[in-house]
């Protein structure tokens, strides 16, 4: 008897609706238009937005502890065992995390696909060390069927730094929802221009660039608005360099914000200064999506979602304050420009970043490792 269960396995809370949140419930959708039931296991119990989306499929969820230990495994293996699972897919998993082949061994599931949304570089290792890590790569791919990296970025790293072989590793990019991102119904005001950044408040995040460039607007005269949205540990700390720079006439911090889609409507040019190699970069996409203006550092696979041509917006060297600050005097000079990039970027998240065509990839996947 052909086997009907496919099983997403989370190590996270999905207690809001963001692009995850969507992921998960139009792949799952899309996968029972094939005849395929999806099964998901998070590590706390879901948020009611998500679990009427479950029911509404008829899919059963099942809460793991976190974080997911080897008895955990076990456990969650014989309450996957009765579904009959053909495949288990996985995300914010290590491809090395040991339960994962505890789980695809005793649920009895034919496949595994780790998807890996995870930031950052595979450090440098000694020869010996550089050894031991291709023989763990081929060791995790003994178990893991296939590897998808949100971004080519990540795919690069998982085969040149994690040693997984390049013919299981494949690149699915991370998708938006071009129906709720959406630019705004009038033109932005644009006088004085506002600079926009939302964000986790911590110097990998490249706050501390943007402000520099500030402080160098403001010296150079140019007359501009910044919005700093998000909350962090280093909150306070900017909060402070923004009164001893004299910029609090210019710089408002908004904390921690619900409506996005409002944000980035308003500002006229979203920066992304991250100075870590981000996997993908959600805010990238959705301010593209919104029709703002993008500027971003080429730090992980952020560059990829504005493109080689910079049809989504411009790419500037990550801790470049001054090549920052030189292209935001051209943008902030350049109302027209501005609405071209603006519209340009839109085209590109429509086209190339949409969530319908993220979860129709994953779905073509999954049935060709199944077929």
């Amino acid at each position: 008897m052909k086997q009907q269960t496919i099983v997403q396995l989370m190590d996270f809370v999905p207690n809001s609706w963001r692009s995850m949140e969507q992921l998960l419930v139009g792949l799952g959708t899309r996968m029972q238009d094939e005849g395929w039931r999806t099964v998901h296991v998070f590590t706390g119990e879901p948020g009611e937005r998500m679990r009427q989306a479950l029911q509404h499929m008829n899919s059963p969820y099942l809460v793991v502890n976190y974080p997911i230990g080897r008895d955990d495994a076990l456990r969650l293996a014989e309450q996957l065992r009765p579904y009959e699972p053909a495949l288990i897919q996985t995300h914010f998993l290590s491809i090395f995390n040991p339960v994962l082949r505890t789980l695809k061994r005793r649920s009895g599931a034919r496949r595994l696909v780790v998807t890996d949304h995870s930031s950052g570089l595979v450090s440098r290792k000694s020869l010996p060390m550089e050894v031991l890590a291709k023989l763990r790569g081929r060791w995790a791919s003994s178990y893991v069927d296939q590897v998808i990296g949100v971004s080519d970025f990540v795919c690069r790293r998982d085969v040149l730094g994690v040693h997984m072989p390049a013919a299981q590793v494949m690149c699915i990019h991370n998708g938006v929802d071009v129906h709720h991102f959406v630019p705004p119904l009038l033109p932005r005001a644009g006088n004085p221009p506002t600079i926009g950044f939302i964000g986790h408040l911590i110097p990998q995040k490249g706050i501390g660039v943007l402000l520099k460039s500030a402080v160098a607007l403001r010296d150079q005269g140019h007359d501009f608005r910044l919005l700093i949205a998000g909350e962090g540990p280093d909150a306070d700390a900017y909060v402070r360099e923004v009164q001893k720079r004299h910029l609090q006439d210019r710089v408002s911090f908004l904390g921690q914000i619900s409506d996005t889609v409002g944000f980035y409507q308003q500002v006229d040019i979203l920066v992304v200064p991250s100075e870590w190699e981000e996997a993908f970069g959600f805010v990238v996409a959705e301010g593209a999506a919104c029709g703002a203006c993008v500027i971003t550092s080429d730090a992980g696979g952020m560059p990829e979602i504005v493109g080689r041509a910079g049809e989504g917006g411009l790419v500037v060297p990550r801790g470049r304050a001054d090549l920052l600050t030189a292209l935001l005097v051209e943008l902030m000079g350049d109302p027209e420009r501005r609405m071209r990039m603006g519209q340009s970027a839109r085209s590109r998240m429509q086209a190339q970043f949409s969530m319908s065509l993220t979860v129709d990839r994953y779905a073509q996947q999954i049935l060709k490792l199944l077929a």
